[in-house]
């Protein structure tokens, strides 16, 4: 044999075997990598204080916006699932058409079970004024806007009333509290400023506008009775055993009805949660 065909040969004799460890060793270093870790999630999701059972829960990957996983509440309000770690999470819950998702934060082995609590209010957190809304109100004879911000310290209240036979008539009242000025225009013909240190109608305006909370509404002697949708909001109803019965949400008068609730008095037609500067401005 020509020494160079035999030097070939011997070559191709010694890399095969070594081709064959290589493969080989390819496949025990995937058998021997560690498992991913995992974190458990539990979601606790409560419909005001009591449990929420049934409620749909997403863990999304906040970067990509995956799904992780997914479940579903049981009786006690509880939903535990298992995620990769390393990942920044969401946890969205959806329960009777409402939708919330929590801030991000990052899974890791080191916390153990990671406890994440949805609390669905409903119409039971009626406590807390928005800070800022318009709104729309209609009775049978009388149409009014109320706009408000800084939690009702400042207010525009615009009414257009019919009751008064032949002479409907148009009113404005403006209150700015820093400015400390107070606008009244109770008529088309005379509308007037003054310096105004005492709120202008505030009390009143209040009163017309707004309830109580659920503990002080319970300590007047209202009963809750069974609430309704108005204006794309779930509220909570009251009365005392003789007298209207009233609709609140976020503390917002949203209605007024009879008794029994048959008959409408006035209600919210439209309600948003902002304010235009301009609308505090005496036109």
């Amino acid at each position: 044999m020509n020494p160079i065909q035999k030097s070939k040969a011997s070559i191709v004799k010694f890399s095969t075997p070594l081709l064959i460890i290589a493969i080989f060793a390819g496949f025990s270093t995937k058998a021997a990598e560690k498992p991913e870790k995992t974190t458990t999630i539990q979601v606790h999701v409560t419909d005001c204080e009591t449990p929420a059972p049934g409620a749909k829960i997403v863990i999304i990957d906040a970067g990509w916006e995956d799904n992780l996983a997914s479940g579903t509440t049981n009786s006690a309000g509880d939903c535990l699932m298992k995620v990769r770690t390393g990942y920044n999470i969401v946890v969205q819950a959806t329960y009777k058409g409402e939708v919330q998702k929590t801030a991000y934060f990052a899974t890791d082995e080191n916390y153990g079970k990671q406890i994440v609590y949805v609390k669905f209010t409903g119409d039971c957190d009626d406590d807390q004024l928005p800070e800022s809304a318009t709104i729309t109100y209609v009775s049978l004879k009388w149409k009014s806007i109320l706009t408000f911000d800084n939690y009702f310290k400042r207010y525009r209240d615009e009414t257009w009333d019919s009751q008064t036979e032949g002479n409907p008539y148009h009113t404005i009242h403006i209150y700015n509290p820093f400015t400390r000025k107070y606008y009244d225009k109770p008529c088309d013909e005379c509308d007037g400023t003054w310096d105004e240190d005492s709120g202008g109608d505030l009390g009143w305006m209040h009163k017309n506008y707004l309830l109580g909370s659920d503990e002080e509404l319970l300590k007047q002697g209202y009963k809750r009775r069974a609430g309704k949708v108005i204006a794309g909001k779930k509220c909570s109803a009251w009365s005392m055993d003789i007298g209207p019965l009233y609709y609140k949400w976020k503390r917002i008068k949203m209605g007024e009805a009879s008794p029994n609730g048959d008959t409408m008095l006035m209600e919210v037609k439209e309600i948003k949660l902002d304010a235009s500067e301009s609308a505090f401005l005496a036109q």
